[in-house]
C-alpha cells in the first residue's frame, strides 16, 4: 500500500506541481504586491461580471470562507468593492478601476511567469492541464 500511494499518487503530484507553479506566478507578482490567488479572483470578477461569492466559488472551486477572506483582503487594497444584490444579503462584487489597472500593470510578468510555468510542465502536460481546467471552468460557469 506504502507502494503504491507514494509511487501513484495523484493528489501529491499534482500539489507538489501547483506550489511549485504558484511560486514562480508568486515570486513574479511580489513587487506589485499582489499574488497569484489574488489576481485569478479579480480576473474572475472582471470576466465574469458583478457576481456573488456562491457564483465564484463555483467557477473557481474555491470553498466560501477562503474566497472571503481574500475578499476582504482585496477591498482594503481597493481592487474589488461589493453591493448589495437587491435580493436581501447577498453581495455583488465586482472589479474598481485600481483592479482593473492592476491586471494592467502585472499582465507581462504574468505572460513571463506564465512562459517559465509552461516550459517546467512541457508541452503534453500543458495541453492537458489546459484542457482539464477549461472543462472545470465551463461546468463551473454553466453551474
Amino acid at each position: 500500500m506504502l507502494k503504491q500511494i507514494a509511487g501513484d499518487c495523484i493528489a501529491v503530484r499534482l500539489r507538489v506541481l501547483n506550489r511549485i507553479v504558484t511560486t514562480i506566478f508568486d515570486k513574479a507578482l511580489r513587487p506589485y504586491g499582489i499574488r497569484a490567488s489574488q489576481l485569478n479572483i479579480i480576473v474572475a470578477v472582471s470576466a465574469y461580471g458583478p457576481a456573488t461569492v456562491h457564483q465564484l466559488c463555483r467557477v473557481l472551486h474555491i470553498d466560501a470562507s477562503t474566497l472571503s477572506r481574500s475578499i476582504a483582503r482585496m477591498k482594503k487594497k481597493g481592487w474589488l468593492e461589493s453591493e448589495p444584490s437587491g435580493d436581501g444579503k447577498i453581495m455583488l462584487i465586482r472589479t474598481t478601476p485600481l483592479g482593473l489597472d492592476m491586471i494592467r500593470t502585472v499582465y507581462q510578468v504574468w505572460e513571463e511567469a506564465q512562459e517559465k510555468a509552461a516550459a517546467l510542465l512541457g508541452d503534453p502536460a500543458m495541453e492537458v492541464i489546459s484542457s482539464a481546467g477549461n472543462k472545470r471552468l465551463l461546468e463551473g460557469m454553466a453551474g
